[in-house]
Formats: C-alpha cells, sequence, structure tokens
C-alpha cells in the first residue's frame, strides 16, 4: 500500500502546483492592469480561460493516470489472492 500513498501524495502535491500557478498567473494579470491603468478585461479574460483550461486538462490527465494506477494495481492484488 506505499504505492497507493505515494500515488495519492503526488495528486495532492501536483493539484497545489497547479492550484497555485492559477492563482497567481490571474494575480499578474490584475497587477499589470492596474500599471497600466487601462482596462485589460478581455486579454485577461482570454488568457485566464485558456489557462484555466489548460489546468483542467493537466488535473483530467492525472485523475485518469491515478485511477489506471489503482486499477492495476487492484487488479494485481486480486491475482495474488486467487493465485
Amino acid at each position: 500500500f506505499c504505492i497507493i500513498n505515494k500515488s495519492v501524495n503526488f495528486l495532492v502535491i501536483s493539484q497545489r502546483i497547479l492550484g497555485n500557478f492559477s492563482h497567481d498567473f490571474s494575480m499578474f494579470f490584475y497587477s499589470l492592469q492596474d500599471e497600466m491603468g487601462q482596462n485589460c478585461s478581455s486579454i485577461e479574460e482570454v488568457l485566464t480561460w485558456s489557462v484555466h483550461e489548460l489546468l483542467s486538462s493537466c488535473q483530467e490527465f492525472l485523475f485518469y493516470v491515478i485511477n489506471s494506477a489503482f486499477k492495476l494495481l487492484w487488479k494485481k492484488l486480486i491475482e495474488n489472492y486467487v493465485n
């Protein structure tokens, strides 16, 4: 069950990294908008949406990888138990 713990830890850490990146990216555009003194909402919306989609894809991929690993592990455990 060490593999399960490592997989869960990896998923949690990855989500934190992705979440922090998304937050930093948003804050960067808010500060850029303040510095320019102009309304950059359209640029910000497009880029924030693009990054959000990218992060969502990464998160879905991570869940897929972890889920596949659990299924494989479960299959191996059952095979070992039956044999």
